[in-house]
């Protein structure tokens, strides 16, 4: 059985509980970008990697591009608030990995705001995005929600299963 590792970036939370979730359901460990930084990544056959799709771009993929010489990278999962059947999510997370040089596989997972959490300028910034896409400011976007769902995990737990690197599935 091949060794994988999942390294994940979360500001809010959300990508987070994902990462767990699926550490959960596979025995895939789950180590925080923070931590795995400092780590020995050698040792490991395959990485995923999971962070919050923002802007157009996914967080701190660049520094995986550097840290992933060895090109181990299968999986990038992405977390968002766009709905989980939106098609042009799933295209620009594609596009936002092409572009960064990575041949893998892509899975776009929906979680929702966490407004409370967020910082000033994510906060003008989404205000800002909301006027270029012709859409009022009524307030609705100021809530916090969570959308996310384990369900949601099922492909990313097959293709797991396909490349031989998950333990088992467990809770489903």
């Amino acid at each position: 059985m091949k060794r994988a590792i999942l390294i994940y970036y979360s500001r809010t939370g959300f990508t987070e509980q994902y990462a767990r979730w699926l550490e959960e359901m596979t025995g895939c460990p789950a180590v925080a970008y923070k931590d795995a930084r400092k780590m020995d990544l050698a040792p490991y056959d395959i990485m995923l990697f999971a962070s919050r799709f923002r802007a157009g771009y996914i967080q701190k993929l660049k520094w995986l591009r550097r840290k992933d010489r060895r090109r181990k990278l299968r999986a990038v999962l992405a977390t968002g608030a766009a709905p989980m059947g939106s098609p042009e999510a799933k295209r620009e997370v594609s596009v936002s990995v092409r572009d960064e040089g990575f041949r893998c596989a892509v899975f776009y997972l929906e979680s929702g705001i966490r407004y409370e959490a967020m910082g000033r300028i994510e906060k003008l910034l989404m205000r800002l995005f909301l006027r270029l896409m012709g859409e009022q400011d009524n307030g609705k976007y100021q809530h916090s929600y969570d959308n996310s769902s384990r369900e949601y995990l099922q492909p990313v737990v097959r293709y797991l299963q396909e490349l031989g690197a998950a333990e088992e599935e467990k809770n489903l």
